[in-house]
């Protein structure tokens, strides 16, 4: 997943590619903070089988998305 959004992330911003990967790293790393405060919060008041029914929840949502989600195609493509 980090090359792919790397890689998309240069094609989407080629002029400012070194903000737009400051960005990236920045909002990826506090995804991942975010997670592990919300995943040990609920925890600690739930207990571990909340935490895996949530995560178990959270990725049949994202399995969804991805499924039925209505790609949007770059100009480019279309010309070529």
């Amino acid at each position: 997943v980090s090359v792919s959004t790397q890689t998309w992330i240069a094609q989407a911003a080629p002029v400012h590619r070194e903000a737009a990967a400051a960005l990236w790293v920045a909002v990826f790393n506090a995804s991942i903070a975010l997670g592990a405060f919300a995943g040990g919060r609920i925890h600690d008041h739930s207990g571990s089988e909340t935490v895996f029914w949530i995560a178990a929840g959270i990725a049949t949502l994202a399995m969804l998305l991805a499924t039925f989600r209505n790609p949007v195609v770059a100009k480019h493509e279309l010309t070529t």
